[in-house]
């Protein structure tokens, strides 16, 4: 059906309840069996932020615990997918919910854990709920929801510098107000949801502008001043840096990226820039491979968009004006995709930036949180084409996202 081709345009779940007879999707599944570790939980995510904003009830289901194929090792995925969960809740009255199968004993297992059997209880809830049948929907998803925010307060100072707002002790309301808002309702009595970024949180560790990059782009340097002076900062503990690519690998990616620049003609004002110096001195690492990463890590905060938007006005003068009526000062999140590909926001960059606006209060009216990419790397040939002389949005998840 035309409206259910419109909304897998945005993300192929792996199931859908889709009642043919109203012509509406009831209940989606995102049901993953990568190995889902780091931020390569966020792979998926910006399935669960398009079927959320259509205020259809989604479900993502994920390994708790995978084991690595690089070294055998058994990880963990990060937080962020929780809290995108949580915040889309928020925003959209509508049930997102995050189950996770595997242990730590038994990683990958679908068997192990209780996240497949308490995603199907929730699955059957709900299509009774939609016959008009008696059913547990509401206490099956206040318990996930409860999960959620437990998993969160268990972790979270393992992932982050400081959570602003946190408190363990209203995790018990949050899940009463966040549960009344899956299931369409406001809040009763009104509560302050969790994840408020607004607040600078205390404890950060001091940095010096040059241990707060690798490669010395301007905006790079820019940046990293920025995180001196205390204007911005890393919410989020821990490296970020890239997979290194081989070189032959990286010569043949900027060879494909300027020959499609070239194609743009004069529809780009900008000149294509040969990332090769950049990434042939400091990008080398100690195995002759290439390291794309720029910044310590891949996602900044700043408490005013105005300090972020004279800064980029500095570092790069051709975006003078282009940015000046977002709202200087909204807080503001920079995601650093620092991938040398030839394709834009290759997984799991494109899930990524959904998940990293939505967690961060993108949807949020209390932060309305204001969201800056910078792919350092990437031609804008990579996100667009050429029709009848016009400049046209390729059509696929990343530019959805």
């Amino acid at each position: 059906p035309a409206e259910l081709d419109t909304l897998l345009k945005e993300g192929k779940v792996d199931v859908v309840l889709y009642d043919r007879s109203a012509q509406r999707v009831l209940f989606a599944i995102e049901d993953s069996s990568a190995t889902m570790t780091g931020n390569q939980a966020q792979q998926r995510a910006e399935r669960l932020c398009a079927f959320a904003s259509q205020h259809i009830p989604i479900a993502y289901l994920m390994p708790a615990h995978a084991r690595k194929n690089a070294d055998g090792g058994v990880r963990t995925p990060n937080l962020w997918v929780p809290i995108t969960a949580l915040m889309a809740i928020a925003a959209y009255r509508v049930p997102v919910l995050v189950f996770f199968f595997g242990t730590a004993e038994e990683p990958d297992d679908k068997r192990a854990g209780d996240g497949s059997d308490r995603l199907g209880k929730v699955f059957w809830a709900i299509l009774l709920r939609e016959l008009g049948a008696p059913n547990e929907a509401v206490p099956l998803i206040e318990s996930q929801v409860h999960r959620l925010l437990e998993l969160v307060d268990a972790r979270r100072d393992e992932l982050f510098y400081g959570l602003p707002d946190w408190d363990p002790s209203l995790i018990p309301g949050w899940v009463r107000a966040l549960a009344q808002c899956a299931a369409g309702q406001e809040p009763e009595p009104p509560v302050a949801l969790p994840f408020d970024w607004r607040a600078r949180p205390p404890g950060l560790p001091r940095l010096d502008a040059e241990n707060a990059r690798y490669i010395d782009l301007p905006l790079a340097v820019g940046i990293s001043e920025d995180l001196e002076a205390g204007r911005a900062w890393f919410p989020v503990r821990g490296s970020s840096r890239g997979r290194p690519s081989a070189l032959d690998r990286v010569h043949k990616r900027i060879a494909i990226q300027r020959t499609a620049h070239a194609a743009l003609g004069d529809l780009v004002a900008s000149r294509w820039e040969d990332p090769t110096p950049w990434l042939m001195g400091p990008g080398i690492t100690a195995s002759g491979r290439v390291s794309p990463s720029v910044l310590a890590k891949s996602l900044v905060r700043y408490a005013r968009f105005g300090d972020l938007r004279r800064t980029i006005e500095a570092r790069l003068p051709r975006t003078a004006g282009l940015l000046g009526d977002l709202g200087d000062n909204r807080p503001a999140i920079l995601f650093v995709a620092a991938n040398m590909v030839d394709s834009f926001l290759r997984d799991p960059y494109a899930g990524m930036l959904a998940s990293y606006a939505v967690a961060n209060g993108s949807l949020d009216p209390r932060q309305r949180t204001l969201v800056v990419l910078w792919a350092p790397w990437q031609s804008p040939a990579v996100a667009f084409r050429v029709a009848r002389g016009a400049l046209v949005i390729k059509e696929n998840k990343a530019t959805h996202a």
